[in-house]
């Protein structure tokens, strides 16, 4: 390894503490044992050429998304009073570009006294306005229908709250099936795309495109971004065929972007 390349993708920063701890850990060291001023001054540079070649191994293999992510998921869980077990979404387009979404999707209740959890409706084009649009809930356990009370009405986005039959407390289930329409808000014979944001903590996503007969799928890619942009990186790619599309996300992450990209042709 050139030690260049090293020191080179190392920031200020990086190394200004890396001294510091050098220099600590040194003092707690002599102060326990006296040592010589060569003995230190080897001592001390092994520690911190180690401590920068930790960091940039760190980097190299992306120690954040394979040991930090998962406990940053551990304690997103820990604090989430309702987590998603499971949200399975099917969206079948129709040949003008309509969308029948139905969210599925079950949980349970970690903590506290919960009355309602909310869901999302996002799209790219104009929708009417909620005492207009067209959105129905069911409470699958019961069967019972509820109604769904308005949090945010904008054009193309708008926030629902659902609320439960009962408060909930920990242990407590709930499944819950929502249906809605967006209008002509997908395209055919282009590029084009479906996100699915983890607003709540969800164990597992499954998403589900269902294109008319008069399509045909040519290619499909996917993508997870963190609510800064960052890229997640490696995860379950999803499967296609000639007029569908299925992906599978386990262990989604709360605030993360689940985009599933495609680019179909009209037959």
């Amino acid at each position: 390894m050139d030690l260049s390349e090293v020191f080179s993708g190392t920031n200020m920063l990086t190394g200004a503490l890396g001294f510091i701890i050098t220099i600590m850990v040194l003092i707690c060291i002599h102060l326990k044992q006296p040592i010589f001023m060569g003995t230190g001054f080897i001592i001390g540079l092994t520690i911190y050429v180690g401590l920068l070649l930790f960091v940039y191994t760190s980097r190299t293999i992306k120690f954040h998304s394979k040991i930090l992510a998962p406990i940053r998921r551990w304690f997103q869980f820990l604090l989430s009073s309702i987590v998603i077990e499971d949200w399975k979404a099917t969206v079948n387009l129709d040949e003008e570009g309509t969308a029948h979404i139905i969210p599925d999707f079950n949980g349970k209740i970690s903590f506290g006294h919960n009355k309602w959890l909310t869901i999302g409706v996002l799209a790219d084009s104009r929708q009417p306005k909620s005492s207009s649009f067209w959105i129905e809930v069911v409470n699958v356990e019961t069967g019972n229908e509820v109604k769904p009370e308005v949090v945010i009405d904008y054009p193309k986005y708008k926030k629902f709250k659902i609320l439960f039959d009962r408060t909930l407390k920990r242990g407590d289930a709930f499944h819950y099936k929502v249906e809605y329409k967006l209008h002509r808000s997908f395209f055919f014979g282009k590029d084009d795309y479906y996100t699915q944001d983890a607003t709540h903590f969800e164990k597992k996503i499954n998403i589900r495109i269902n294109f008319p007969q008069t399509v045909y799928v040519s290619s499909v890619d996917s993508e997870i971004l963190t609510a800064h942009g960052d890229n997640w990186g490696a995860h379950e790619r999803p499967k296609f065929g000639d007029n569908w599309i299925e992906w599978a996300v386990e262990k989604a992450v709360m605030s993360n972007k689940h985009r599933l990209m495609w680019t179909t042709i009209i037959k």
